[in-house]
């Protein structure tokens, strides 16, 4: 049984591509206290949507993810990981749904014009406190029609464009059929890569395994870490 010194509580989490101002998401937080290598103690954090889950089984479903993680770092390195073990093909499934790329392009501009217009509404709030700010030694401004409409035409032309922007992206599907998409696409055996990474895997388990019981019972402290 392991055990582990932890704080469960819940954080709202900003979301700044909302364009509603304090609009926020609500995690759960799990915080995990652990020895720093200069002898003191860190925190590690981490977020969840999950409400129900036991904070312990959290801490240990991360530290899985975080052994599966180190384990392809590992392979990359040394069992050529990313190497094709076969260059047989066939043909991929031309039903199979994929992203559109040009829904991405579309949701940058829709970015860069949202951008533009907050830049533009900023400047123009600047100029409009200008406009209705006397001068020395007067107590009233006059600001015409004419003169706002100058002022907030820029902002008019940015919120134009955000409106064009954001109904082409939303126009986009997400996703659209391979064969639309790219039409006679080819796929490498997997089989042979499948088969090939159990293998691999086996090997850095049996490697971390025999690592960890060296760190741990000689106190060896080149043992690799686990």
């Amino acid at each position: 049984m392991k055990t582990w010194m932890v704080a469960d509580t819940l954080v709202d989490l900003p979301l700044a591509t909302t364009k509603i101002t304090g609009e926020t998401f609500q995690l759960r937080q799990i915080s995990r206290i652990v020895a720093a290598s200069n002898g003191g103690a860190r925190q590690i954090h981490i977020l969840i949507t999950d409400q129900d889950l036991p904070a312990g089984e959290v801490v240990y479903r991360m530290g899985s993810r975080w052994r599966q993680e180190n384990q392809f770092r590992y392979a990359r390195m040394h069992f050529a990981l990313d190497s094709h073990d076969s260059y047989r093909s066939s043909d991929d499934n031309e039903n199979r749904m994929v992203p559109e790329p040009a829904k991405k392009k579309a949701y940058q501009k829709v970015v860069a014009a949202r951008n533009a217009h907050a830049e533009a509404s900023a400047v123009a709030d600047l100029n409009l406190l200008a406009l209705k700010t006397p001068s020395a030694g007067t107590d009233e401004v006059t600001v015409t029609s004419a003169m706002h409409n100058h002022v907030m035409a820029p902002v008019w032309d940015a919120e134009t464009t955000l409106i064009t922007a954001e109904k082409v992206h939303q126009s986009i599907p997400s996703k659209v059929r391979l064969g639309d998409l790219n039409p006679g696409q080819q796929v490498l055996d997997t089989e042979t890569k499948l088969i090939h990474h159990g293998i691999r895997m086996a090997a850095y388990n049996t490697a971390m395994t025999i690592a960890r019981e060296i760190r741990t019972n000689t106190g060896y402290k080149r043992a690799l870490p686990y």
